[in-house]
């Protein structure tokens, strides 16, 4: 209990003061891992693939003939945009749309930040005041840390093996049958018949 008031009692400045050194070190290291990955600092960006669905189609189609209800179909547009980014969809079209957000060199930022603090919250625990440990665990732990959440992301987006066993419901067509084994080769009688015959 003591030891959860004594960390609610550090303010912001002690809290930087302390860990400063191994935020910026992890930092360096997150944007070394993050350029040697891709070879160029990328921006974050936001793709909405929205369409008018159905009705919003609809509508305007029936309103674009009168001049004074086109403002009316600018307003279902907007509308059926702002549930489209709520998540609200109508048809299966929009449906199967999703939303991408990506961070980009932010999001490595991010990483770089909360490695930094392990990091140097691990060297506090084993009483270590090395300030060439700090630096070093801190450069570490921004490229390694980087590594780690794009190998996770790599292992997220492919696509799940295909099913190897014999008796899964979820197996499209039964496992193939081995092939049959060879025919053994006929007997050589080329010579005529053997000497035991009489």
């Amino acid at each position: 209990m003591e030891n959860i008031q004594q960390f609610y009692s550090i303010s912001l400045a002690e809290f930087w003061s302390l860990y400063k050194v191994s935020i910026f070190m992890s930092l360096l290291g997150a944007l070394i891992a993050h350029y040697v990955r891709k070879g160029t600092v990328q921006v974050p960006f936001l793709v909405i693939p929205y369409r008018k669905g159905k009705w919003t189609k609809k509508a305007v189609s029936l309103n674009v003939r009168r001049v004074w209800y086109r403002p009316l179909s600018f307003i279902f547009t907007i509308v059926d945009f702002l549930l489209f980014i709520v998540g609200m969809r109508w048809d299966e079209e929009q449906a199967k749309r999703r939303i991408y957000f990506e961070l980009g060199f932010l999001g490595d930022v991010l990483i770089g930040v909360g490695a930094g603090i392990l990091s140097k919250t691990a060297l506090q625990v084993t009483d270590i005041e090395s300030i060439y440990a700090e630096v070093s665990a801190a450069l570490l732990a921004g490229i390694a840390g980087l590594a780690y959440i794009r190998e996770r992301q790599r292992k997220n987006s492919e696509p799940p093996p295909p099913c190897q066993c014999c008796c899964c419901e979820n197996c499209k067509e039964p496992p193939a049958e081995p092939p049959p084994p060879p025919e053994p080769p006929p007997p050589n009688n080329a010579c005529g018949p053997s000497s035991n015959e009489p």
